[in-house]
């Protein structure tokens, strides 16, 4: 099984390792020992996922999280579209930073020394010599029928002695790694000088944002304050998405560079440099494309209907925040209301409570009482039974169960409440009596007497 991935592996990164090896003049052998070395043949997530071979680390924060093995920490990784994208940036990666492993050849050796001193420090966590000792045993383990050929750069010619008269010099041949560091030293000074005058403009607006702002509330300013600040430093240099002209040097240089290569390849920025240079100007880059630039990072996307410069959406976000705490006016009428409402609501609430808990009971006691009488009724002869007194209860049972349930409530409780004070009045002579009593007081009334004649 780690024959069949090791196959794989060379098959599917084989043709990458081949062009990395012609831009660093390393051999491909070498290259694919490290890669499998750090990605387990192809069988990490990492690589699986977003095609990092190299373990590369994402030092702007921009990549997904993965757990360093050797430090056990969380850090952030790049992501890479495809093998070729992942071969581009490697190559320009170890250009910038570790100058020391390029033109090393088929030297693992070498390779690894010149990995251990790089700019920014060394390219793993442990000593060089462990680090040898595992690309070898990587290399050792790559089937003999899968060994790239590797065909190194030839050096560089000797001159050749004569007694001819000496000729001019030839204007230098300028190298790769001698114009991308001219590239990134020009396309750095023109961004700093152009983030000097934009700064000085955009402060003046931002400023005047601010200081309306400040005079509703001191919070929304504060946080403005901190916007154009963070404004003044990267937003408008990365608004720049095309490089300046680059003055030549000796002999113009011919073909890509690798940040172009990089930006036709992926879509991210434009304009001349190293992959580093390309990239980072777009992430700076305000809404354009699918990467967020850092500020939007930092505030967040604009939202439907706000404004898409992001100073002002920060003036009109602040200015929104402090209008929300301002109280709305209200009528006397409206505030009347309120306060009876603040008054029954406690009255309401602990009505709700007894309705809640104590009606269900209520309703199954009065349901099995009327339940009983109409039992009652049936074990009395025919004749002797009163209809209306069943057709009572069974109106009370079926109001009860109606009551039970929030949308049959409002017609269930008064139809249980009624039939049961029908049927408390048919059974008390006492409640019929005072009934008919005051119905005989309202006899005495002359227009009545008019109207309906004499009660009995």
């Amino acid at each position: 099984m780690a024959n069949k991935n090791i196959e794989q592996f060379i098959t599917t990164y084989g043709p990458v390792a081949q062009q990395v090896s012609k831009e660093i003049n390393v051999d491909p052998n070498v290259l694919l020992s490290q890669w499998g070395t750090e990605s387990r043949w192809g069988q990490t997530d990492m690589a699986k996922k977003y095609h990092n071979l190299g373990g590369i680390k994402d030092f702007r924060g921009s990549g997904f999280e993965a757990k360093d093995n050797k430090t056990g920490s969380i850090d952030k990784y790049v992501k890479f579209e495809d093998p070729e994208v992942f071969g581009m940036y490697y190559a320009d990666l170890i250009k910038r930073n570790f100058p020391g492993a390029i033109n090393t050849g088929p030297d693992i050796g070498a390779f690894t020394r010149g990995l251990a001193t790089g700019k920014n420090g060394s390219y793993f966590g442990v000593t060089a010599e462990e680090y040898e000792s595992s690309l070898t045993a990587a290399q050792s383990s790559i089937p003999e029928n899968k060994i790239l050929p590797f065909a190194p750069a030839a050096p560089p010619k000797q001159a050749v002695l004569s007694a001819a008269p000496p000729k001019q010099a030839a204007p230098p041949v300028e190298t790769d790694q001698q114009r991308d560091a001219r590239i990134q030293a020009t396309i750095q000074a023109a961004m700093d000088e152009q983030e000097k005058r934009q700064a000085q403009l955009m402060g003046g607006g931002v400023g005047l944002g601010i200081s309306g702002t400040k005079a509703v509330g001191t919070g929304a300013g504060a946080a403005l304050e901190a916007g154009a600040n963070r404004l003044g430093q990267g937003f408008s240099a990365g608004m720049q998405t095309n490089a300046p002209p680059v003055p030549p040097l000796g002999q113009p240089s011919t073909g890509p560079t690798s940040g172009e290569k990089w930006a036709a390849k992926t879509g991210y920025g434009k304009g001349a440099g190293t992959v580093q240079d390309v990239s980072s100007r777009f992430q700076r880059s305000i809404g354009q494309g699918p990467v967020s630039g850092r500020m939007d990072k930092l505030w967040g996307p604009a939202l439907a209907g706000e404004n898409p410069q992001l100073a002002q959406r920060l003036i009109d976000r602040a200015k929104a925040a402090e209008a929300a705490k301002i109280p709305p006016k209200v009528s006397g009428l409206d505030w009347i209301t309120g306060k009876f409402a603040d008054m029954f609501r406690p009255v309401s609430s602990a009505v709700s409570t007894v309705a809640k808990y104590g009606l269900p009971p209520i309703a199954l006691a009065s349901a099995a009482g009327e339940g009983v009488n109409i039992a009652q009724q049936l074990r009395k002869p025919e004749d002797q039974r009163d209809p209306t007194s069943m057709f009572l209860s069974g109106a009370n049972i079926l109001g009860s169960g109606m009551s039970l349930f929030p949308g049959t409530a409002p017609v269930g409780i008064p139809l249980a409440i009624g039939s049961g004070a029908a049927q408390a009045y048919r059974d008390s002579p006492d409640a019929q009596a005072y009934v008919k009593k005051k119905m005989q007081g309202l006899a005495d009334v002359p227009l009545l007497d008019e109207m309906t004649g004499p009660l009995p």
